[in-house]
């Protein structure tokens, strides 16, 4: 008990300092922060019979700390290099044209899949179908099978992330009018993918990429961060819950047997391993992180587990806090630079590595992934390079 009444002291702390040092909400850091203190003290109600250590949370907010540290301290950096204009290209295609391209190419990732492992894209025409092929999938993904992916399939993949990120920026230039049609579709792929092979990770680092790309873009072309209004409590709301509804539909696909009051409390459950079942491993398991083989056998049945898991085993205890903090000096400098409109296509791109880190650490690391880092380090500097000539 003593353990969870000091790390609730750090986390308030941690949002004092967040406060006085005045950053935004919508920055990095603080986005790092509110989160990291959303788990751990989520993690506490979850899981109240297990006996929190403490060290490995303490360490967390520490590094939260740390990363709200270099954020405020280089504030007053001031930086006198120029945005780049890249030649104009691909004169003939306008950005929504290249949005809808990203989309179709990444449908055919779920009819290559379909294809692959022996189904057609008329499988898919009743739940009853659609729970074979979950049951499928699931039966090779945890049975360590043979996918059978190719590199084109794993192409097509990398455009289901460049899609949402690259449609969240494109929203903040335009008005939803505009662009309603590709906003309403840019998660389709992703959740097309979750429909098919149950893995709910793929979509929520979707939701995260657009979030990310509409932060960039709206800051960008307003030089302040979005307003917080009761319209916009109220969308976000609606969205949220039609992204839990996709969410509950993936879990009755893989437990189809079970009954309905079996189900709904396994759904329940299942909702809070994946928000906070991070926080209880990061704590037990803190202490063992250069246990190389206990960490791999636990990975072998969770994928729920902090990328602060994968920082302090390549950079150390140490290393991993040097780390964060040297990114909260580098998210800073573009955080300042984007507000003046004196970023360019590379430090958008470093900025949003930045952004995806501090949202989707909870889970692991996402750029180990190929198709991660194509789809924003490729897809994402492509677009905008286009729409600095594009009028559409």
């Amino acid at each position: 008990m003593l353990s969870v009444i000091i790390v609730i002291i750090f986390a308030v702390f941690c949002v004092a300092f967040q406060k006085l040092t005045r950053q935004q909400w919508s920055s990095p850091s603080s986005i790092y922060i509110y989160w990291s203190c959303f788990l751990i003290i989520g993690g506490f109600f979850s899981y109240p019979e297990y006996n929190w250590k403490g060290p490995g949370l303490l360490w967390w907010l520490l590094s939260c700390f740390l990363f709200s540290l270099g954020t405020a301290s280089t504030r007053n950096v001031k930086s006198t290099s120029r945005v780049t204009t890249y030649p104009h290209f691909l004169p003939s295609i306008s950005c929504k044209i290249l949005l809808w391209a990203y989309f179709v190419v990444g449908l055919f990732y779920s009819i290559l899949m379909l294809r692959n492992n022996g189904f057609s894209i008329f499988s898919i025409s009743s739940l009853s179908n659609l729970y074979d092929i979950n049951t499928y999938m699931m039966q090779n993904r945890y049975g360590h099978e043979d996918l059978h992916e190719s590199v084109i399939q794993q192409l097509c993949l990398s455009f289901t992330y460049g899609l949402p990120i690259c449609t969240g920026y494109y929203l903040s230039k335009k008005s939803f009018k505009e662009c309603k049609y590709i906003c309403s579709f840019c998660l389709v792929p992703n959740l097309l993918i979750t429909s098919l092979n149950n893995t709910k990770s793929g979509t929520i680092f979707a939701v995260m990429l657009f979030v990310t790309g509409y932060l960039i873009g709206y800051i960008d072309t307003n030089s302040h961060q979005p307003k917080i209004t009761r319209k916009t409590i109220r969308l976000v709301s609606l969205l949220g819950i039609a992204f839990l509804a996709v969410m509950i539909l993936a879990i009755f696909l893989r437990h189809n047997n079970d009954t309905a009051r079996t189900a709904s409390g396994l759904i329940v459950q299942i909702f809070i391993d994946y928000l906070f079942g991070g926080t209880l491993n990061f704590d037990y398991y803190f202490d063992t992180v250069y246990n190389t083989k206990l960490v791999h056998d636990y990975l072998e049945g969770s994928n729920i587990i902090t990328a602060n898991f994968y920082w302090i085993e390549h950079y150390t205890y140490i290393g991993a806090l040097a780390v964060w903090f040297i990114r909260g000096c580098v998210c800073g400098i573009l955080y300042q630079r984007l507000r003046k409109k004196n970023l360019g296509v590379f430090g958008k791109v470093i900025l949003a590595y930045m952004y995806i880190n501090a949202m989707y650490f909870f889970i692991w690391v996402p750029f180990i992934y190929t198709t991660v880092t194509i789809g924003v380090f490729i897809l994402f500097p492509f677009f905008l390079m286009k729409l600095q000539h594009s009028k559409v």
